[in-house]
């Protein structure tokens, strides 16, 4: 049987008793770190949304910072500080360092590289590590659909399904060469940003007493 693939709306990432409001409250600024392995697309797709650009030639990158505005209407929306960072394995102190500064998280692996998707569930569980906890907003994205197959994007759903087994992450796929779902990857960061910051306030709430 196929696996399926969920496509990334802001409504099915924002619950009943959730609000956009969390988005203004106590601030609308996020900083957003796009992880994984070399060569797997995070700089073209960092330069596709914030410039509608990709580039033409591969350049390692040790990290950059980009800015951009999301909307979700006219009231509510947040400033995006996106880091774009090396390679998983280069510089493990600085990218520690970089996540525990994070707010939310984008890994990006390659439908056309198996071993990409392995070093992106490593890089969750650092995540989870570092933060100490797994309520940490996150979207993990499979770049690169223009260059693989119908067959071969089933089989790599297939493998990453198998090994996230009945965990509840958020995917989706990508290509910033063609700029297909790329504004969908961050505005369902968004939503799960708001998701998140929700539960939060919920939980301080419920644990005040009057």
């Amino acid at each position: 049987m196929k696996s399926k693939l969920r496509r990334l709306t802001l409504r099915d990432r924002l619950p009943r008793h959730a609000s956009w409001e969390v988005l203004s409250l106590p601030r609308s600024v996020f900083k957003v770190v796009v992880l994984g392995a070399g060569g797997v697309g995070k700089t073209s797709l960092i330069q596709r949304f914030v410039m509608d650009d990709f580039p033409r030639y591969y350049t390692p990158t040790v990290e950059d910072i980009y800015e951009k505005t999301v909307s979700i209407n006219k009231d509510f929306g947040a400033f995006f500080e996106i880091l774009d960072t090396a390679g998983s394995y280069q510089f493990p102190a600085m990218r520690r360092l970089t996540i525990g500064r994070g707010d939310a998280f984008i890994l990006v692996y390659s439908l056309s590289d198996d071993n990409s998707i392995e070093e992106v569930l490593r890089l969750r569980q650092e995540i989870i590590d570092i933060k100490g906890t797994s309520e940490v907003p996150v979207v993990i994205v499979g770049n690169k659909t223009d260059l693989v197959t119908k067959d071969k994007r089933e089989k790599v759903r297939r493998k990453l399904s198998c090994l996230v087994g009945g965990e509840n992450l958020i995917r989706s796929e990508t290509s910033a060469k063609f700029a297909i779902n790329v504004n969908g990857v961050f505005q369902a960061l968004l939503g799960q940003i708001a998701v998140v910051s929700n539960e939060r306030i919920r939980r301080i709430s419920s644990s005040m007493t009057i």
